[in-house]
């Protein structure tokens, strides 16, 4: 095989992770992989792709995509994205104070980072004897919860008890590793609903995500700003 001396490698802070990650642009082999994994319409398999894309990708030791925040994941494969097809891309956003009206307006992808919303909080206090630590999800997270046959309250019991990294009631200590997700998910039915809803508004529903503030200038010469959040707005 006919291989490249050198290619081009750049860089970027995972605020999460609190690292500098150096990474080279996708190549065609990559793009590839990921349209392909986009058509068939398997979560798992896009999943697998996207990994394997990241992993080959990075070049910093120790960091694999498989270990990443789902957040910090996106962050990576958005900037290898800007490297390889260009760093600005073209938005429509909606005037806050005139709804209908819309503008075009340019995000430099170099510019996204992850925000992490007010009150997110990834321990949550249940009661007296009750603690639930979370991790953030990542891009395994969602492996084997098959969105398209499940309704929505069962996709979320599954992706929250797969983020479960410590479950404490009173002395005993439950961790994923000798814990079946099963019994993660049946604990979870178990609460009651003011209970779940203090997990969804505290952790699931504020979770990290990639997101920039714009300003758009109306024809009046006034402006407004606005955010544009989640990965699939940049892509």
């Amino acid at each position: 095989m006919i291989k490249r001396s050198s290619k081009p490698e750049y860089s970027v802070k995972l605020p999460i992770l609190g690292k500098t990650v150096k990474y080279s642009p996708f190549n065609m082999r990559a793009e590839r992989s990921l349209m392909l994994a986009t058509q068939t319409e398997d979560q798992d398999e896009l999943t697998n792709a996207v990994i394997n894309t990241i992993n080959d990708h990075i070049s910093t030791s120790g960091v694999k995509a498989e270990d990443l925040s789902q957040a910090e994941a996106e962050l990576l494969l958005l900037n290898m994205r800007a490297k390889s097809v260009g760093e600005k891309i073209d938005v429509t956003v909606e005037d806050p104070e005139n709804e209908g009206k819309k503008y075009d307006a340019k995000v430099d992808l170099t510019k996204i980072t992850v925000n992490t919303p007010e009150g997110f909080s990834d321990t949550i206090q249940i009661d007296e004897e009750t603690v639930i630590k979370f991790r953030l999800p990542g891009l395994s997270t969602m492996e084997g919860v098959k969105l398209e046959s499940e309704d929505e309250f069962s996709s979320t019991l599954a992706v929250i008890a797969r983020c479960i990294a410590a479950l404490n009631v009173g002395e005993e200590s439950y961790m994923p590793a000798d814990t079946p997700i099963k019994d993660f998910e049946d604990f979870l039915l178990e609460l009651d609903t003011g209970e779940f809803q203090k997990i969804s508004d505290q952790f699931f529903t504020k979770l990290p995500s990639l997101s920039t503030t714009i300003t758009i200038k109306r024809p009046d010469k006034t402006s407004f700003k606005v955010e544009v959040a989640g990965l699939a707005s940049f892509l």
